[in-house]
């Protein structure tokens, strides 16, 4: 289909290149901010890709606005006195495309909600199963997650990317299922490094709703929500962790480090507070 749609404006573009010149130039630019992206694109992701169109598509909005003025004057020299007609369309082709924007801002929700349509528009993609595969374990939705795992989905020939996907999710998918409290204290550790700190956050708290003897979690959710600047929160993990392991050099130096920060004030403030 998309391909059919490219040849027909490519054609259109064509038969107007001495009429109407802007039409072509328009679209030629637009293919070639397009053609790195289009290339290096893995098949059966550019449902997962669309995102690469917004910068290409700038060059065909002063065209559609020509477009729209030269109407305007068109219909107001065929048709006196109803010259805002033409605004009118242009209008309601606004608001289709905005409702149309706006659903699709919603596949975007989340990693879950994308890899999800991916493998909806596109079943025979091995890596976008695996990528929604490593989003559900992420989510905890370990059961769908193995949905997406099987030895049923098949590889293309020669699409190594997507067989090393498949097997990061499988891998990961038997690491979680044998030890998930630990999957999720180290998965925690990717988001935080990547910049999702919710998402890191919420991952330590599910690590620990498994098993909330770990110090290892307990430091690590101290050093995330150090870094926001949420120190008494972090003094807590710390101190948990050391009542786990009291001799753990990290989780000491840690908590000085949170009281050191609060200053004497706030932290005899804090220290009050809990007796």
């Amino acid at each position: 289909v998309c391909a059919g749609i490219a040849g027909a404006v490519t054609a259109a573009a064509f038969i107007l290149r001495r009429s109407h010149p802007a039409a072509p130039a328009a679209w030629v630019c637009f293919a070639a901010a397009l053609l790195p992206t289009s290339v290096s694109s893995q098949a059966g992701l550019v449902f997962a890709q669309d995102h690469y169109a917004y910068l290409s598509s700038l060059s065909l909005a002063p065209l559609a606005a020509a477009a729209a003025l030269a109407s305007r004057r068109a219909w107001k020299k065929n048709s006196p006195g109803s010259g805002l007609a033409p605004f009118g369309l242009v209008l309601v082709v606004l608001l289709l495309l905005a409702r149309l924007s706006w659903r699709q801002a919603g596949i975007w929700r989340d990693s879950i909600s994308l890899w999800s349509h991916a493998v909806q528009a596109d079943p025979s993609s091995a890596r976008a199963h695996a990528n929604l595969a490593i989003a559900l374990m992420a989510a905890g939705r370990v059961e769908e997650a193995a949905e997406h795992c099987q030895p049923r989905i098949e590889i293309r020939p020669g699409d190594e990317s997507a067989r090393q996907s498949l097997e990061t999710a499988r891998s990961r998918l038997a690491w979680f299922r044998s030890a998930p409290a630990q999957y999720h204290n180290n998965l925690a550790v990717e988001l935080s490094q990547s910049g999702l700190i919710s998402e890191a956050i919420a991952s330590l708290r599910q690590s620990l709703q498994i098993d909330p003897k770990q110090p290892l979690t307990h430091i690590n959710f101290g050093l995330v929500l150090q870094g926001r600047g949420r120190v008494s929160e972090a003094i807590r993990h710390y101190e948990a962790a050391l009542k786990l392991e009291p001799r753990n050099p990290e989780a000491r130096y840690n908590l000085d480090a949170c009281w050191a920060l609060l200053g004497k004030s706030e932290a005899r403030r804090l220290k009050d507070a809990r007796r």
